[in-house]
């Protein structure tokens, strides 16, 4: 047999069509089925008798036409189907793009909530417009979609919990080990006095990891509440950079801010943003060098303030500039005292400012320092969000 003889074969084609993981079948303008791959019988568990010639909705047991016990076109709910408008769309001339159709269906005479997505195209045969419907299992899919959400959301309480219960523990070790050193280093012996610098020190970096996993579990569970009001943002960030020059004195570093032009007042949760901010400036702080400079830099387009960190830092090696906001992210280059990182201060930035409808980013080359940005919309109302 040549290849013209195989392609006029309607045998042929029958074989292709029933090697397709895909259910493939053909519809006329009245939503009969005329025409079907073995693929679509096994996912619906039916025989060929149940399906040509049938209406589409009755074929495959959907829901609509069992529990209303009516036929397809003919329910109530038939006017919102998914599957009914894309037809129509077709027969009118206007193919419709891939979707997701969710719906319930009777296999097996027990309801089953499936997940497709499907497309139709049209087709003419014998001068009758007729619909082909391309259908892919997604139901095993989203199930697993589901279930992974459910442990995520268990992850984010358990983690939400175990930080608020961890929290008051570490705070008395913080205070009391800084008493220690304030009030009654000068009865203590120099290594007792390192070891209680040791203490504190590590308390101060658990409190702050355990704020971060607090933050974090509170975004990622959907009850980040932001509350929006005006602020002047350029006094804002003033006063925020006048704070973190006592830590860059600390380390030989110098940090400048230039507010740029004046602009009205920006619309934001002046505490959260100023987390945002903090972790930027401390962040260029931990990975300068002394004698480095520090930019803090302000500009305004007609829609949106943009924000800039500018360091003298070594730069961040460009294959890490893509995950630099995921959750617990550590740079291979290290920070220049030591400072530890938590890994989560810059994907809780980048979920505040998203929260903000703003988006934050970095450009960065090697041994030429980072710049660090995000944007906030100029107008917008107040309010909770």
């Amino acid at each position: 047999m040549n290849i013209r003889d195989l392609q006029n074969s309607q045998e042929f084609l029958n074989i292709v069509l029933d090697q397709i993981n895909s259910a493939i079948f053909v519809v006329d303008q009245d939503h009969v089925i005329k025409s079907f791959n073995n693929a679509l019988a096994k996912l619906f568990k039916i025989e060929e008798k149940e399906i040509i010639d049938q209406l589409l909705g009755n074929a495959l047991g959907c829901v609509f036409t069992v529990q209303e016990n009516k036929k397809c076109m003919t329910t109530q709910n038939c006017s919102h189907c998914e599957i009914r408008k894309a037809v129509s769309g077709v027969m009118r001339n206007s193919p419709t793009p891939r979707q997701i159709l969710t719906r319930e269906f009777q296999i097996d005479g027990q309801y089953v909530l499936k997940h497709f997505y499907f497309m139709v195209q049209p087709v003419k045969y014998k001068d009758q417009n007729m619909a082909i419907i391309i259908m892919d299992d997604l139901t095993e899919l989203e199930e697993k979609k589901a279930h992974l959400e459910k442990l995520n959301e268990l992850k984010n309480k358990f983690l939400g919990i175990a930080a608020h219960d961890l929290r008051n523990p570490i705070s008395i070790i913080n205070m009391y080990s800084a008493s220690i050193m304030k009030y009654f280093n000068t009865n203590l012996t120099n290594e007792q006095v390192d070891f209680i610098s040791i203490i504190h020190r590590t308390s101060v970096f658990m409190l702050s990891l355990v704020d971060d996993f607090l933050d974090i579990s509170t975004i990622e569970a959907g009850q980040l509440i932001l509350k929006i009001e005006p602020h002047d943002y350029q006094a804002m960030v003033s006063e925020i950079v006048r704070l973190n020059r006592i830590i860059a004195r600390n380390k030989e570093i110098t940090l400048v801010f230039e507010p740029g032009p004046s602009f009205s007042h920006v619309y934001l949760d002046s505490r959260r943003i100023e987390q945002v901010l903090n972790n930027l400036i401390s962040n260029a702080i931990k990975y300068s060098p002394p004698g480095a400079t520090i930019r803090v830099t302000l500009e305004a387009t007609e829609k949106e303030v943009i924000t800039c960190v500018c360091d003298q830092g070594p730069g961040i090696p460009a294959a890490e500039l893509t995950g630099i906001f995921d959750e617990f992210y550590r740079p291979s280059t290290v920070s220049t005292a030591g400072e530890k990182q938590t890994g989560l201060g810059l994907a809780i930035a980048r979920k505040i400012v998203k929260a903000h409808d703003g988006t934050i980013g970095v450009s960065s080359e090697e041994n030429a320092g980072s710049r660090f940005y995000f944007t906030l919309p100029l107008h917008r109302n107040a309010g909770n969000i």
